[in-house]
């Protein structure tokens, strides 16, 4: 499967088992994909990104808005 560079690094971030589900803005920070007093909010880049990955099948979302890899069987 194609992945965009920005889909694998958050996928390879997600990896971690240890990290379990981690906020969109969790996700942006840890990856410096966002700085403070910006124009937009570490989650609106990461959101759209994790939603996709979801869509895909590679990412699964809690009722919290937090995402984590699927494990793999």
């Amino acid at each position: 499967m194609n992945l965009t560079p920005n889909e694998q690094q958050i996928l390879d971030y997600l990896e971690n088992p240890a990290r379990g589900y981690v906020s969109p803005t969790k996700i942006a920070e840890a990856l410096g994909k966002w700085e403070s007093g910006g124009r937009y909010g570490a989650s609106s880049w990461a959101s759209p990104i994790c939603l996709q990955l979801v869509r895909k099948g590679l990412v699964e979302r809690n009722k919290r808005g937090c995402y984590k890899a699927k494990e793999e069987n």
